[in-house]
């Protein structure tokens, strides 16, 4: 069956490098196969992974070629990563008609309307061909809405996982640290002290541990 899944993580922990790793990982299960990367712009579908599957590329000699026009990568099977930017429901509806083996959507949490017609119209028929995965990964918003809010807080279909950067043994200020969990606590400890936080505060429960807490202070101009 075609698998729907969450990633629901805080900062830092490597959601983007983790999407980068299962694209190229499924370019060559199957020779041929369509995998999509989408962020709300293609131009920040491009910054968040085009460089990283380069350097899959590089690192492992995989063999891709980069066509920098179109932002499609092909592997030497003939598979092939697109990355695309939704920002509407028009847009959305572009990728009609084909069919995909993954798709990938980052920074969920910032999608529109749209997103919901999206998994519902657009990807989910797309992926029964060939049994594919549709991934949404992100963290949360400061209002606490939208279909992302909706699917990780209980919406059938969708398996959630969570994570932050605590289970990240490879962020680049302990990476290679036998003692890394002990080095991560302390650093920890000395972020929230500096900035008189504790982790109670919305910011620190959004952006690092990716709960969804409302805060409304961040969401009007204060004078």
């Amino acid at each position: 069956d075609v698998c729907s899944s969450d990633l629901l993580a805080g900062r830092r922990f490597g959601k983007t490098h983790s999407a980068c790793a299962a694209l190229v990982q499924r370019c060559f299960a199957r020779p041929g196969a369509t995998c999509v990367f989408v962020a709300p712009s293609v131009d920040t579908a491009r910054r968040l992974i085009w460089n990283g599957l380069q350097d899959f590329d590089e690192a492992y000699r995989l063999g891709f070629s980069f066509d920098q026009s179109t932002s499609i990568a092909t592997a030497p099977n003939g598979s092939r990563v697109l990355l695309k930017g939704i920002g509407n429901v028009r847009e959305a509806a572009k990728l009609y008609g084909g069919h995909y083996d993954l798709i990938v959507v980052d920074e969920a949490q910032s999608c529109g309307s749209w997103l919901e017609y999206f998994c519902d119209d657009v990807a989910g028929p797309a992926l029964e061909d060939h049994q594919g995965d549709l991934w949404l990964i992100g963290t949360t918003n400061a209002s606490a809405t939208g279909h992302f809010h909706k699917i990780t807080t209980g919406h059938v279909g969708f398996r959630v996982w969570e994570a932050s950067v605590f289970q990240n043994p490879k962020y680049p200020l302990w990476a290679g640290d036998p003692d890394w969990e002990a080095k991560a606590q302390a650093w920890w400890q000395t972020y929230l002290s500096e900035r008189g936080w504790t982790e109670d505060h919305p910011i620190v429960q959004r952006q690092w541990f990716a709960r969804w807490v409302r805060d409304t202070e961040s969401l009007v101009f204060a004078f």
